[in-house]
């Protein structure tokens, strides 16, 4: 079971923590130094679950597990909605009524507003080309939930 207890960021994220470092990295470590938080990396391939590792004392790495590849699940809307739907219930079950507020680094998280209140799109990425979809449907997919967390956020 997640620990709950003084959770005030959570940072959610398309990434592993073990990737090279980027904004949402530096912006997390930041964070973590006046204040709890807890970085929410991609999904890895398993039976769904979360599993929490400590990096430091206010610092907590979560991992998703889910039986989809988040290559995939992430370019596939039906398959996106339902694992938001799941992973974002049991966040907001878990600590949503800690989390202060929800920094979402994922263009594709519509799903996120319905489960949590204070939440800001960090929009450091240009996902609208092809060559980072390979194929112009996830192009029109991606513009079509990016423009809807866009305009989610700017009504918060």
């Amino acid at each position: 079971m997640l620990n709950s207890k003084g959770i005030t960021y959570v940072v959610n994220t398309v990434t592993s923590w073990n990737e090279p470092p980027r904004a949402r990295h530096q912006l997390t470590k930041e964070l973590a130094k006046n204040r709890p938080v807890i970085f929410v990396g991609r999904n890895e391939l398993g039976v769904p679950r979360i599993e929490i590792s400590q990096f430091s004392d206010l610092l907590k790495i979560l991992i998703p597990y889910y039986p989809v590849d988040y290559r995939l699940r992430w370019r596939v809307p039906l398959i996106n909605e339902l694992y938001q739907r799941w992973l974002f219930r049991t966040l907001s079950i878990e600590f949503g009524e800690n989390a202060i507020r929800v920094i979402n680094f994922d263009n594709t998280a519509t799903q996120l507003f319905k489960y949590f209140k204070n939440v800001v799109y960090y929009c450091n990425d240009e996902w609208l080309l092809k060559i980072n979809a390979k194929s112009e449907f996830v192009v029109h997919y991606w513009k079509f939930v990016e423009n809807q967390v866009a305009f989610r956020n700017s009504q918060a």
